[in-house]
């Protein structure tokens, strides 16, 4: 008798082996850019520079340019290398992994006598209530953009369409529509981020016991 040496993993179990070290190696993945902590000292040049550029990357999202450039580029050519993958994607921001979630939710709920209600405002407070502001300049520019056009109309339809005082109408019209536009999505980012916390508090809690 003889036995076959050169026996080779079947088509499926090798599949399998490639779906398990694709699972490990997410921790390639890039870390989710809001999460990045300034090392600069708070009265250096430096954090001040960092500082700006967090608040610019959170409210333009431009660390998703990147995923975008690549995706665009299978678009178009067809024939070039540009499939995106799970690398490519950032790891899920710390304030909503399960894990560390979880851990929060169990902590704050001996800290708080076990007072369900108030655990769930502590986990997703950090969330919500930035929501809120936002939410607030949204609406007070949405309420101010009407304000500022029936001014200028009025100046316009009295025949003041020479006065110095018509282009800061038009400069104020312009600025609040940026505003309302980046506070908008902003709190609808965070509004969605919020309910997420939520969702994933509850089914750890109700999976753990």
């Amino acid at each position: 008798m003889c036995s076959r040496s050169d026996n080779k993993n079947p088509p499926q179990a090798a599949s399998r082996t490639d779906d398990v070290k694709e699972q490990l190696d997410d921790s390639e993945s890039s870390p989710w850019p809001e999460d990045h902590n300034l090392s600069a000292s708070p009265t250096s040049c430096g954090c001040i520079l960092q500082s700006i550029s967090s608040m610019y990357n959170k409210l333009m999202y431009s660390y998703m340019t990147q995923i975008f450039k690549k995706g665009a580029a299978q678009r178009i050519d067809k024939s070039k290398d540009a499939q995106l993958t799970q690398h490519d994607l950032y790891r899920t921001p710390k304030n909503i992994d399960a894990a560390h979630l979880n851990s929060e939710f169990w902590s704050i709920y001996e800290q708080t006598e076990q007072h369900f209600k108030r655990t769930l405002w502590i986990v997703v407070r950090k969330t919500f209530i930035p929501a809120g502001v936002y939410q607030l300049f949204a609406l007070t520019a949405q309420i101010s953009i009407p304000m500022c056009v029936m001014k200028l109309l009025q100046a316009l339809e009295s025949g003041r369409s020479g006065d110095g005082n018509n282009i800061v109408y038009v400069i104020a019209i312009f600025l609040l529509a940026i505003i309302n536009g980046v506070c908008t999505q902003r709190y609808q980012f965070l509004s969605y981020q919020s309910g997420i916390l939520l969702r994933t508090a509850l089914t750890c809690a109700i999976y753990e016991k």
